[in-house]
């Protein structure tokens, strides 16, 4: 083992050529997104196979038809319902808003007596079928009459292309647009309702479960009507839409090459190999409607669907959502027609009772910090307080967790797939007092880098619940207002988070750091012009100083001591070139300033700060 007083003055040499700088802060722009355009071809640009033209000789067996046959409400229906000087608009918004290189098509429509200073209103999203477009949901249903009469917004999105089953980059123009609506109507983010039909009940039920980041997009309820939810299912059933699924926008390649790109857009799973005959066997674990569970869902299909394996699907979600403990309307259909022409319509939009649905969805609010979290995510992504990153990609990661609010703890029982867990206690319940009982399980045989993180306040230190003492090997990063320590695998920890009783803000770059590299040091203290006593020692330990004020490195030898004096504003920022001897490498120190006035003892402290040296 490397003598920890031959590491401190070997990097001794650091600090004594020193050259101060005042700190200086770089802003950001704004960037406005475009207006929308005018509409334009995709499908081309795509590669997607091309549809065969609509006509009497379209099959109602298929995806790749039946989701294009226009079912319209009658007349007395949208009479029922019409709302007086509302229509919905076609509109585009421009590819350089979306980030993806395309255009996404879209129809929206403004509630009546809508003003911009009035309270923030519900939206309704709804996702089209194969093949079919934005603006045909409006004329095939009474969705957006419904949305006028209740005083919503109403949006009809594409997804890049009408013949994309809900893959990353149809996620991300959905999301463009969502934030791009958000951005500029006074549309209440706490109650975006998401409805698809076919096609586009399978997206919705993924997007809804994909999307739990309490800082962003969420939604509140969803609707499905006559869904496909599984996507290897689809492949398997429906020979005539696999050119469409192997196209490169889509999954790429068939189900038995890249099951993962199937499942990671699919609402469930079914055992490949348990059908055909057979609906096949659901795979809880593989199925991401797993996280469904706290989105109220209302589900309804006609049991006699044209497209024979959807029914089942059905059944199997409405099961799935039971036995997670979700909350639903499972609203099964009959005999379902066209409400013209009076002939079977048992695929269709037609299927739904709008009305119902309407008052299911009333009044729900996304709950952006639940409880409890056991969640199933696809890659590694936020799920209330907790963010989850995982340790290989394109596979799924489960973790589990618990808050409670009345005795201040946090726990993370376990995980799979999970290589570090942040955990965010700036929770309003929580306050920005008093400390937080942490704990937290490795449950498999690699280390999980656990992290806290508070955005109101510097990070402050761990201590081990059971003896009070310093959780050693912590790292510090004051940017992101957090600290770290891995926990071991197949092993748990136990701990107290405490809020430092630091002001002044202690940060490098980069660490790691490599011998003959650079290394950059700034420093900002509140108090203004004094002196900062830089401490560098390899060990840690907590010190009291003084009234509320404490240090977390050593003083004591063999440590360094050096004075480095703080401008006018407080600030401080050198640049030193770490020593070339290769006997550093591996090293870890830790480095704390201690603040001193021109007359008087310490009156503050800076965040410790530990750098390696790789």
């Amino acid at each position: 083992m490397r003598c920890p007083r031959h590491v401190v003055f070997v990097i001794a040499a650091l600090l004594l050529p020193l050259s101060t700088t005042t700190a200086q802060q770089s802003k950001g722009t704004n960037t406005q997104p475009s207006a929308p355009k005018g509409p334009s071809t995709t499908t081309s640009q795509l590669g997607l196979p091309a549809l065969p033209p609509l006509g009497n000789g379209l099959r109602r067996d298929t995806m790749r038809d039946a989701d294009r046959i226009e079912v319209r409400p009658s007349p007395s229906q949208q009479k029922t319902f019409a709302v007086t000087g509302t229509s919905p608009v076609d509109a585009v918004l421009d590819k350089s808003y979306t980030g993806t290189g395309f255009h996404e098509h879209y129809t929206y429509q403004i509630p009546p007596d809508y003003e911009p200073d009035n309270a923030p209103v519900p939206m309704l999203i709804a996702y089209h079928g194969f093949g079919s477009s934005a603006s045909n949901v409006s004329s095939q249903t009474l969705l957006d009459e419904l949305c006028a009469q209740r005083g919503w917004f109403y949006l009809s999105v594409t997804g890049v292309d009408d013949q994309l089953f809900g893959t990353d980059i149809v996620q991300r123009n959905v999301d463009a647009l969502l934030h791009y609506m958000l951005d500029q109507y006074s549309i209440d983010e706490d109650r975006l309702y998401m409805v698809g039909f076919s096609m586009g009940a399978g997206v919705t039920a993924n997007y809804a479960a994909t999307h739990l980041d309490p800082n962003d997009i969420m939604i509140a309820a969803v609707g499905l009507i006559s869904g496909s939810f599984d996507w290897t299912m689809t492949y398997i059933k429906e020979p005539a839409v696999q050119d469409w699924m192997t196209n490169t926008y889509n999954f790429g390649k068939a189900p038995i090459n890249d099951l993962f790109a199937y499942q990671k857009a699919s609402g469930l799973y079914h055992d490949m190999n348990s059908y055909p005959p057979t609906t096949g066997i659901l795979v809880p674990n593989r199925s991401l409607a797993w996280n469904l569970d706290r989105i109220p869902v209302w589900i309804s299909w006609d049991v006699d669907d044209s497209l024979t394996y959807l029914p089942p699907q059905s059944e199997s979600l409405v099961d799935f959502l039971e036995a997670r403990g979700g909350e639903y309307a499972s609203v099964p259909e009959r005999d379902t027609v066209h409400p013209v022409t009076g002939l079977p319509a048992t695929h269709s939009w037609a299927v739904m009772d709008p009305v119902l649905m309407f008052d299911f969805f009333e009044g729900r609010e996304v709950n952006r910090e639940p409880d409890n979290v056991h969640a199933l995510l696809n890659e590694s992504a936020a799920v209330s307080y907790l963010q989850a990153t995982q340790v290989a990609a394109n596979a799924f990661t489960e973790v589990t967790a618990s808050i409670n609010t009345n005795n201040r703890s946090i726990e993370l029982t376990g995980g799979t797939n999970l290589a570090g867990a942040l955990f965010n206690l700036n929770i309003s319940s929580f306050g920005s007092n008093g400390s937080v009982e942490i704990s937290a399980t490795a449950a498999e045989s690699h280390p999980l880098k656990l992290t806290i993180q508070d955005d109101s306040h510097l990070p402050g230190y761990l201590v081990n619940a059971s003896n009070g003492q310093l959780a050693l090997g912590a790292k510090w990063d004051p940017a992101g207002r957090s600290l770290s320590v891995n926990v071991p695998g197949f092993s748990s920890v136990h701990f107290l988070a405490e809020q430092g009783p630091w002001n002044t803000t202690l940060n490098m770059s980069p660490d790691p750091v490599a011998p003959g590299q650079d290394l950059d040091i700034w420093v900002h203290s509140p108090t203004g012009p004094a002196t900062l006593w830089m401490i560098l020692s390899s060990h840690e330990a907590l010190i009291p100083v003084g009234p509320g004020v404490m240090l977390a490195v050593s003083p004591f030898p063999p440590a360094l001591l050096h004075p480095l004096p703080l401008n006018a504003e407080g600030d401080l920022e050198l640049t030193v070139t770490m020593p070339n001897d290769p006997t550093l490498l591996g090293a870890r120190l830790s480095f704390q300033g201690a603040v001193v006035p021109a007359v008087g003892w310490i009156t503050d402290t800076t965040n410790p700060f530990s750098l390696d040296i790789q």
